[in-house]
């Protein structure tokens, strides 16, 4: 994490680094819809544990930017904007559940982030 000078109120910063994350639950909602003799029938299942199909570790590049505020009575506001690039497919190579037709299901969790808060 950058900074620019500490000795004002207002201060900005940029990230860059790497995140490690381990996985601790994996749970999902499932529609199938499967024609048998000409009709289409629906299956649905609701909170299905889908632990053995995602990998038990993740990898991310992290690059972001925000703005720090110190109050004259001491705690530091903080908002920033983050975006993580997952490294790694996240799907185990044998998921049973989370899979297309040629079984090459991938997943990559990208997001950006909203971090807001007070450091005391």
């Amino acid at each position: 994490k950058l900074r620019t000078r500490m000795d004002q109120p207002l201060n900005f910063y940029g990230q860059l680094g790497v995140s490690a994350a381990i996985n601790v639950r994996a749970r999902s909602d499932f529609e199938t819809t499967t024609t048998i003799l000409g009709n289409n029938v629906t299956a649905s299942d609701t909170d299905v544990d889908i632990i053995d199909d995602v990998q038990a570790f993740k990898l991310a590049l992290v690059a972001g930017a925000g703005v720090e505020l110190t109050l004259d009575s001491g705690p530091t506001l903080f908002g920033g904007i983050v975006y993580n690039n997952g490294l790694m497919n996240v799907l185990q190579g044998d998921a049973k559940y989370i899979v297309n037709e040629d079984k090459k299901s991938k997943l990559f969790a990208d997001y950006l982030e909203i971090s807001l808060g007070v450091y005391l």
